[in-house]
Parts: C-alpha cells; structure tokens; sequence
C-alpha cells in the first residue's frame, strides 16, 4: 500500500537498497555533496533508530568533494548512539578521506589494493576587503576542522597532521594503516597463482 507517491527524482529502493539495510551497510560512493551527504545522513540515523546498539558500516569510493558536506556526515557519526565502521572500497580522497579516518576507532578498514589521499585545504576568496577577511576565516575553520579530525582520529598533534598534508600524500592501504588513517587492511583470503616477490617500480 503506496501512502504518498515517490517524490520527483527519488528512484525506488532496490534490491540491493534493502539487502544493504539489512545488514546495516550505508554507501557513500562518488562526490561527497549536499545530495549525498543527506543520503548517507537519513540512512545512518533510520539504522540507529531502529537499533542503536548495533554497528552501522558506511562503505566509501570517493575522491572527494564539499568539505561542508562533509562535515555533516562526520558530525552525524559522532552524535549518533551507533557506532559508524569505516571501509575503504577502492579510493578514499581528500573529504572522503576524513570521513573515512572519523569512523569508530578499531574499526576503520580499506580493503587491500584501496588508495588513500589526504592534502590540505584548497579555496581562496575574492571581493572587499572585509569579504575576503570573512571568507579567509571561514576557510581556516574550515581547514582546521579537516587538521583536528584527522590529528584525534590518527594519534597525531596538530602540526604533525598540517605536515602530512602539505603536500598532497597519497597511500596505499598498509601506509594508511601506518600513519593512522585505518586501523587494518582487511586480509586477502584468496591468493594468486603466482605470486610475484616484492619489487618497486622504477620510475621511467
């Protein structure tokens, strides 16, 4: 029985949408912006209300995106009873890697060819001088908003954090668990092969 018909642009859950409630898997997959951050919102907070006790985990594919937006999924898991697990799919990036690292410590995971990239905070204003001073400030709270979740979520101080960001770094999985980022590489069960000794590439 249909109370009201679907809103506009709002597709059906799927198959997958109800498989994934299920198990209490919410996806953030693509940019991170106003859309799909109320989307990840509403679906964390319908699972904590339906079980607070149990763990929620979001899955992340990102490269990215709004750091406001951002920042409301990463308030959500913080002042939500349930605690949000963290996973890396593939490519955590720049927000994406924050909201990542802001998962519930000793459950923040990247599976094992997955890429994590943090760097600092990219904008700039123009305008008066008075807009430009507002708009300097707002993207230094902003920037320090990025510093401080990433320094408490990693074990680091504040300036070692501003360090690992200037410039852009980018991980693999095992590096991402070695500065803090993750705290494991979820284990490879099924191996090739011929598994190839370890090397580095030579740059060409």
């Amino acid at each position: 029985l249909r109370l009201a018909p679907l809103l506009p642009g709002i597709a059906p859950p799927t198959e997958q949408d109800k498989i994934d409630e299920n198990n209490r898997v919410v996806r953030l997959y693509g940019e991170v912006t106003d859309d799909s951050a109320t989307k990840v919102i509403e679906q964390m907070i319908n699972l904590n209300q339906k079980d607070p006790t149990k763990a929620i985990t979001l899955r992340i594919n990102s490269p990215g995106g709004e750091v406001v937006a951002g920042r409301r999924i990463v308030d959500t898991m913080k002042t939500i009873d349930a605690p949000v697990y963290t996973l890396c799919d593939a490519f955590c990036a720049s927000m994406a890697a924050v909201i990542l690292s802001a998962g519930e410590p000793g459950h923040r995971s990247a599976m094992p060819d997955a890429t994590v990239m943090i760097h600092q905070l990219s904008g700039g204003a123009d305008g008066s001088y008075n807009q430009i001073k507002s708009e300097d400030k707002f993207i230094d709270d902003l920037e320090f908003f990025l510093v401080k979740t990433m320094a408490e979520a990693s074990n680091h101080t504040i300036p070692q954090m501003e360090a690992l960001i200037h410039p852009d770094k980018w991980y693999t999985a095992d590096e991402a668990k070695k500065v803090g980022l993750v705290d494991e590489v979820v284990p490879v069960k099924h191996k090739p092969p011929h598994p190839l000794p370890n090397y580095t590439l030579t740059p060409q």
